[in-house]
């Protein structure tokens, strides 16, 4: 594929260059691939120590349900007792 000339440039010929291009395009193609999915499978496992709703986005195992907490009740207000000095 391709040879060095006289002057010591490569040189290759139109259906080379395309190959090579070819080729080159598709290791990109793969890498990109490969780098988001693991960016993904990344996030899901730290989001899922933090979040059950991570589970929505791509379930790689069962999450157990998240239990209702009792709605808060705000305190009584403070009566003062005895006279009041204004």
């Amino acid at each position: 594929m391709g040879k060095l000339n006289n002057e010591g440039n490569y040189e290759m010929s139109k259906e080379e260059a395309e190959e090579l291009g070819a080729g080159i395009i598709s290791i990109i193609v793969v890498c990109s691939v490969f780098f988001v999915a693991a960016l993904i499978t990344l996030c899901v496992f730290c989001c899922r120590r933090r979040y059950h709703a991570a589970a929505v986005i791509a379930p790689v195992a069962p999450v157990v349900p998240v239990t209702p907490v009792a709605p808060v009740v705000p305190a009584a207000p403070v009566v003062p007792v005895g006279p009041v000095m204004m």
